[in-house]
């Protein structure tokens, strides 16, 4: 079980592990209060009188009108409803799951004005596996709206989610069957949930890792490529990891560890070009790959 004990906490290790091997995990109590101050002032501000685009008011043409009490307690919801205008088959399952935690990493940071109620909800579909089905066309709207109101509008028991077989089946059924009552989001909660990045991060992480695979993968045909060919080893000599880029250091590295033991002796004086050269264009790839990371995890850390 992981628990997350501040808002850094939810990285990119705690995102795959729950997204891609079905880690459990909590939220801290102390975390959770801090979510709720942040919650505590929202909910003063707005009693005391102050607008908020989408929360007193309505949406786009209509932010200069205020909205009345009934209103203002039905946007919330309609907001989930009105922007789940996707089509098509649906995002792979770990790519929604990544989605979720994404924007719940945004609202531990208590800069959302949401629940800690709401936090503790989408954990625990996490946890037991509420996976939204989440088409995968469709999405042009600013930032993620779209998908992020299919992915959430089945907290509130509407849309669709995958069953163990991949199936869809009714958000409201799969709530039922584990004894869980719809969620009924607060004031601005419809808003918070539908804004931020959250399909693109989740996206970026699916396609990195495949990448990082048939890295892996072609590392591999390299050091077998070595030894079938009998070529010298000049060029994977662990001295030059040493004074080499990170890149060429790690394939290096790697190369040797997967030809530990080799009693293979080399026939000729130097290896071809293309053998010389696996550290150098392996490891330009390697680096490439850890710059895309950094990237995707600095988007995830920002509040949207």
């Amino acid at each position: 079980m992981i628990t997350l004990k501040a808002p850094e906490d939810l990285n990119w290790d705690v995102i795959t592990a729950v997204a891609y091997e079905q880690a459990r995990f909590d939220i801290a109590p102390e975390l959770l209060a801090s979510v709720e101050r942040g919650r505590g002032i929202f909910n003063e501000l707005i009693e005391a009188g102050a607008p908020c685009y989408g929360v007193t008011t309505g949406l786009g043409r209509l932010s200069t009108t205020d909205l009345s009490k009934e209103a203002r307690d039905a946007i919330s919801r309609n907001i989930l409803l009105a922007r789940a205008a996707a089509f098509g088959e649906p995002l792979p399952r770990p790519v929604v799951r990544a989605m979720m935690m994404v924007r719940l990493a945004n609202f531990l940071s208590g800069q959302d004005g949401v629940s800690a109620e709401l936090c503790q909800f989408i954990a625990a579909r996490l946890n037991d596996d509420f996976d939204p089905f989440v088409p995968a066309l469709g999405h042009g709207f600013a930032a993620d709206g779209t998908p992020n109101a299919h992915c959430f509008q089945t907290l509130i028991g509407e849309g669709r989610v995958l069953d163990p077989d991949g199936e869809p089946v009714a958000a409201a059924a799969a709530l039922s069957a584990r004894g869980v009552d719809p969620y009924s989001p607060g004031s601005k909660e419809g808003l918070a949930l539908i804004n931020g990045i959250t399909a693109l991060p989740a996206y970026a992480i699916y396609a990195h890792r495949q990448v990082s695979a048939l890295q892996e993968f072609a590392t591999l045909v390299a050091a077998v490529s070595l030894e079938a060919l009998a070529a010298p080893k000049d060029a994977i000599h662990p001295a030059l990891a040493r004074s080499s880029g990170a890149g060429v250091g790690k394939v290096i590295e790697r190369v040797n560890q997967l030809l530990e033991g080799s009693r293979v002796t080399p026939y000729k004086l130097q290896a071809a070009i293309s053998l010389r050269i696996i550290p150098q264009v392996h490891g330009a790839h390697l680096d490439a790959l850890d710059q895309v990371r950094s990237g995707i995890e600095q988007t995830i850390s920002t509040f949207s």
